[in-house]
């Protein structure tokens, strides 16, 4: 089992996005929703070959959601705003 920092680690090298400190400033718990997200995506492609999360904003895997985010993508963003929601981030 992957420790949530090695997870936080990992996701920052390969989505330099998330150390933007401007980014991280407008959305709020970035970095901890999308750590959620990737492992969730891994886990379900795994099982599944899918992740109906990502497959309905077109996307397959955590840099293009984020990519999205960054564009200022509404589906995208009221997605990342549910999900910090739901995970009781602030």
């Amino acid at each position: 089992m992957v420790r949530v920092e090695e997870a936080v680690d990992e996701l920052l090298k390969e989505c330099p996005i998330l150390s933007d400190k401007n980014f991280q400033k407008k959305h709020p718990a970035i970095v901890d929703v999308a750590t959620f997200l990737n492992g969730t995506a891994k886990t379900h492609y795994r099982a599944m070959g899918k992740y109906e999360f990502f497959d309905k904003l077109g996307v397959n895997n955590i840099k293009d959601y984020l990519a999205l985010i960054q564009k200022g993508s509404s589906e995208a963003v009221d997605s990342y705003k549910k999900v910090k929601d739901i995970l009781g981030l602030e």
